[in-house]
């Protein structure tokens, strides 16, 4: 059912142009989303491995670009983002105040919306990542260029801020981060983590970070958005933060890519070529636990692009591994354990339509989620690949064609299942504890997840689909 709460907490955009938020809005028509058949969302009460369950569209004539998806401990999908005009979500409408906006949208594991909230001004800005804690509290992270009232007083946005939501979707706090983070998490007492990239300065509330280059930020906030630390890790060079979590000791575990060098607190890492993915576990103080590179299929080109922990504190891990004497780059897979120990690596490269081309383009590894059981999920979209080019990839089912993919392997890296889709934008995925695997993302045209069509309705949409373990 759709929340009967106030439907705006700032409904008047303050004199000196500062942005406002508003809340659900419930469309006068009660119109149910357009594309989806009747009892779409029931799921099938057997379905079989990766089998479609439901799928749902959600937009309006211009953008609606969702960003990340979390999944609360009731099972909702907190979804975010950013779009123009106006969101359509069942009885739901989000219109933006005149530029891109940002969405936060509550679903149900029916696909049935809950609330949904809406923050900006006329200025552009977007929500890139979220995280829940146990409580069901979402914290979002928002990059803009102005500053923007999240129902708390004004807040700038140029250097990011994090807001924080409660399960209805109230304000709980919100503040200015000081640089632009490109990972976020939340531990077992519901501190929030922070990591990104940055030149020059960050302040991150506990003064002034510079950088030697292009360096490493990672904070601890707490419960409250208070910043307790914060710390940098760098070296000359390039140094990229592109994943984060948290184990249930409270441990950092962070990941990214690096050129030449990258120090952590251990011993110096060295580039084996133009980039080299790397993996660390910090301690719930920021000081250095282990730290290493990953394996390599060519040794050549590699990165860490999502991270997710299971319930033996395993680490799995996602992202790609280019060279290797082809154009192409491979989707890669890991698993560590808790004291650094690679257990297992996958590598899945493309393949041409004609023996003997380059498999030019790549299915990057996005984002990865496990169950209760220590099952590994993958979702990945494919760069620089024409629809055209014929080119396939094999994750163990056989070959599978252009576009996005999702790929289940079980604890010991065995295949499961796997299935492609026709291209989305960045596809982003949550895995519940009984395996049952949510996607969200963006598309245009027609998108099948294998049960109906969706069909966009102009620019990008939305789309959310439920999938069986």
């Amino acid at each position: 059912m759709l929340e009967s709460r106030s439907r705006c907490l700032l409904s008047v955009l303050c004199t000196l142009g500062l942005a406002g938020c508003a809340m659900d809005a419930p469309d006068p028509s009660g119109a149910l989303e357009e594309q989806e058949p009747a009892g779409a969302s029931a799921e099938a009460l057997t379905a079989s491995p990766g089998e479609h369950l439901w799928s749902r569209r959600f937009g309006g004539a211009l953008d609606q670009l969702a960003e990340d998806v979390a999944l609360d401990p009731q099972g909702n999908l907190l979804v975010v983002g950013r779009f123009s005009g106006s969101l359509v979500l069942d009885g739901l409408v989000l219109t933006s105040a005149g530029g891109v906006d940002v969405f936060a949208v509550k679903i149900n594991a029916g696909g049935v919306p809950l609330w949904g909230r809406r923050f900006g001004g006329a200025a552009d800005e977007g929500a890139t990542l979220a995280a829940v804690d146990d409580q069901g509290e979402v914290v979002i992270h928002v990059v803009g260029s102005q500053p923007v009232d999240f129902g708390g007083g004004p807040v700038e946005t140029a250097s990011a801020a994090l807001v924080k939501l409660d399960a209805t979707g109230g304000h709980v706090w919100s503040r200015s981060l000081g640089a632009v983070a490109t990972a976020l998490a939340v531990d077992g007492t519901s501190h929030v983590l922070v990591a990104g990239t940055y030149t020059e300065l960050a302040d991150l509330g506990l003064g002034p970070m510079p950088a030697l280059g292009s360096d490493i930020f990672v904070a601890r906030l707490d419960a409250g958005g208070t910043t307790l630390s914060s710390w940098r890790f760098g070296a000359e060079g390039n140094q990229v933060a592109r994943a984060l979590a948290a184990d249930s000791a409270g441990n950092v575990v962070l990941a990214g890519d690096f050129n030449p060098r990258i120090f952590l607190g251990g011993e110096d890492l060295y580039a084996l070529g133009s980039r080299s993915a790397f993996l660390a576990k910090l301690d719930a103080g920021g000081f250095h636990v282990w730290s290493q590179m990953l394996p390599s299929d060519s040794w050549y080109n590699s990165s860490v692009n999502a991270l997710a922990i299971d319930g033996a504190d395993n680490i799995v891990a996602t992202g790609w591994d280019g060279g290797g004497g082809a154009s192409g780059r491979a989707l890669s897979v890991f698993k560590v354990a808790p004291d650094g120990a690679v257990l297992w690596s996958r590598f899945y490269w493309g393949t041409p339509a004609e023996p003997g081309d380059d498999a030019v383009g790549a299915w990057p590894g996005r984002s990865i989620g496990t169950d209760a059981e220590g099952n590994v999920v993958v979702a990945t979209d494919p760069t620089g690949i024409s629809p055209s080019s014929g080119l396939t990839i094999d994750l163990g089912g056989g070959p599978l064609p252009f576009g996005a993919l999702l790929l289940k392997l079980d604890s010991s890296g065995n295949h499961v299942w796997s299935r492609s889709w026709a291209r989305t934008s960045r596809p982003e995925l949550a895995v519940a504890p009984g395996g049952r695997v949510f996607v969200g993302g963006s598309f245009t045209g027609t998108l099948d997840c294998g049960g109906w069509p969706l069909t966009s309705a102009g620019g990008f949409d939305m789309f959310l689909a439920k999938l069986a373990p």
